[in-house]
């Protein structure tokens, strides 16, 4: 077979380049036809437009026809979308296909690849990195750090004002009842409960000796609250045990600074309730990384509930500037991380359909039947073989 390599025009796939020798390109709508027993009615509907799927033969030849074939190899095996750059569809963005590779001895010097390309998005589904997750990581454990330097900073209980000893016992004692495990609760705790318990109840002991010294007290709440926040079997489990601690302190009878008692006992109350939720809210932003998002919805009702208990803390009129800064940064890294899951998570819409079973309706918009019981909970449905009217879908 003659071929006039010098007519050929040449194209690229992530600068890997080639001569065309044919090419054609596929598109148009996808849709799915309903037939009905017992009758000639039939319905086809449309499931939006089809990407375009470009089919062609690409030569490799010339003085580098060795090292020009391994690097479009390379780039084909390369995982994710890249460039292809064409004579007719021009730049595209596209996935790369199986191909297959011909060189026949009749054509010495010659590879014949045979490629297929999907038309794609640059960055369908982009996740947190691990240098993100570490990011959150290193910035929590900052927070707790200049969050208890705080705590030690303020919080003192001075032995001429007995009320305040009498005060202060009352907020630890508060804060170790909210610690308790509670039995037949709904969230499931490890096996690490035993030995937290224990722990817990070695700070109750102790509550009356920790609270003349700031540091042993600090000690020991940091301690219990970490691990208060790993009894969780599930990341949400964690998430949720956190959360029931965002409104410690929040019911305190107001203290009037009128007297010196006064004012030291509303800042040993106001500290350590800065600090616990200052703590429980650092923890809970870096535990959303491990959570599980399906829909818009469930990672924007986490971003509310974060916001809401950002916005509280962060009006504390005893957190440092240093703790004020680093809970900002870890706010704005994690809505970072918010935004990227948003654009890979389904979004809820709602569609009108005539009786049908769920099963069909699932496979309808997602060709098989896996998101079945998925939009079974989302629609609360109690007779999934039989669904009309208004259904939600995740899009």
């Amino acid at each position: 077979m003659n071929i006039k390599l010098n007519d050929l025009q040449e194209a690229s796939f992530r600068g890997a380049r080639f001569l065309i020798d044919t090419s054609s390109s596929t598109g148009g709508r996808k849709s799915v036809t309903h037939e009905y027993p017992n009758t000639d009615k039939r319905f086809v509907e449309d499931l939006g437009e089809l990407r375009e799927t470009y089919t062609m033969t690409g030569l490799i030849s010339g003085n580098n026809y060795v090292a020009d074939r391994d690097n479009l190899i390379t780039q084909l095996k390369t995982g994710g979308s890249g460039e292809l750059v064409h004579p007719f569809f021009g730049s595209v963005t596209v996935f790369a296909k199986p191909y297959s590779l011909t060189q026949n001895l009749n054509e010495l010097g010659i590879a014949r690849f045979s490629m297929t390309f999907e038309k794609t998005n640059e960055s369908t589904f982009p996740r947190v990195t691990a240098n993100n997750r570490s990011l959150i990581d290193n910035i929590t454990s900052t927070t707790i750090t200049t969050v208890g330097t705080d705590f030690t900073d303020l919080y003192s209980v001075t032995r001429t004002f007995p009320s305040n000893y009498t005060d202060a016992k009352a907020a630890i004692t508060s804060l170790t009842d909210n610690l308790q495990i509670i039995p037949n609760t709904v969230l499931k705790v490890t096996s690490e409960s035993s030995s937290y318990g224990a722990d817990l109840t070695s700070f109750i002991d102790e509550t009356n000796l920790l609270i003349e010294q700031p540091s042993a007290l600090l000690g020991n709440i940091k301690g219990t609250l970490g691990a208060f926040g790993d009894l969780g079997r599930t990341a949400q489990d964690k998430f949720d045990l956190l959360a029931g601690l965002f409104n410690f302190g929040d019911d305190d009878v107001a203290i009037t600074p009128t007297t010196q008692a006064k004012i030291e006992r509303k800042q040993n109350r106001d500290i350590l309730n800065a600090y616990v939720q200052t703590n429980v809210l650092s923890q809970s932003y870096n535990i959303v990384t491990s959570l599980t998002f399906n829909t818009e919805d469930e990672i924007k009702t986490i971003e509310a509930t974060l916001e809401a208990q950002y916005e509280k803390v962060i009006s504390s009129s005893v957190l440092s500037n240093d703790t004020i800064t680093s809970l900002k940064n870890l706010r704005v890294q994690v809505r970072d991380y918010f935004d990227q899951q948003s654009v890979s998570a389904f979004k809820v819409s709602e569609v009108s359909t005539y009786p049908i079973p769920m099963t069909i309706l699932a496979y309808q918009y997602y060709g098989d039947t896996e998101k079945t019981q998925q939009l079974i909970d989302l629609n609360n449905t109690l007779d999934p073989s039989f669904v009309e009217g208004t259904v939600k879908i995740l899009v």
